[in-house]
């Protein structure tokens, strides 16, 4: 087997070393190994994946915190609901959105709200392009299903709409079909 780093992953070790080494664990265990497994294994400073952690625990912690941080930003909704007029029988209007999505600005990862990334032209572009970078590593992750070929061509319909000359309304109408 040859093993390879999904493109922009910064891992310190050769991918062929930690496939074979994870492997072998799998094997020795006889199951598909744990999260905690691989931990485990990597703690022995002999282990091949040993270098691919951070040990000292004060820079972990702080990464740690940053996951939690973006976590925290991922996770975060607005409630927006539309309240039913007494006299009315139609029932009232829940929507739920994301409170804020990643955006670059000024060269830096950063979370805007939702209601200014749709208002600014660039930031919605980047959220498509984001988008569209999502579905691609979707196709690539189940791309041996033939029972998705159709949600594939949709996804590459999209993509290729995104890369045509900016037509905002254009990118805009497919953006909603395919949300």
């Amino acid at each position: 087997m040859v093993y390879q780093w999904k493109s922009g992953a910064r891992i310190k070790i050769s991918a062929q070393v930690a496939g074979e080494r994870i492997d072998a664990l799998r094997t020795r265990l006889g199951h598909g190994v744990t999260h905690k497994e691989v931990l485990d294994d990597a703690q022995d400073p002999k282990s091949p994946l040993h270098s691919a952690f951070e040990w000292d625990d004060s820079v972990a912690a702080e990464r740690f915190r940053l996951t939690q941080a973006s976590h925290l930003l991922n996770c975060l909704i607005c409630v927006r609901i539309k309240v039913q007029h007494p006299n009315e029988d139609r029932p009232r209007i829940i929507t739920k959105v994301r409170a804020f999505h990643s955006v670059v600005q000024n060269n830096e990862r950063a979370y805007e709200t939702t209601a200014r990334v749709f208002k600014s032209s660039e930031l919605r572009e980047q959220l498509l392009q984001s988008a569209a970078a999502d579905l691609h590593r979707f196709r690539q992750k189940y791309k041996q299903l033939k029972e998705l070929s159709e949600v594939f061509a949709a996804v590459q319909a999209f993509r290729k709409v995104l890369h045509m000359p900016k037509k905002t309304t254009r990118v805009r109408k497919t953006a909603a079909k395919a949300a």
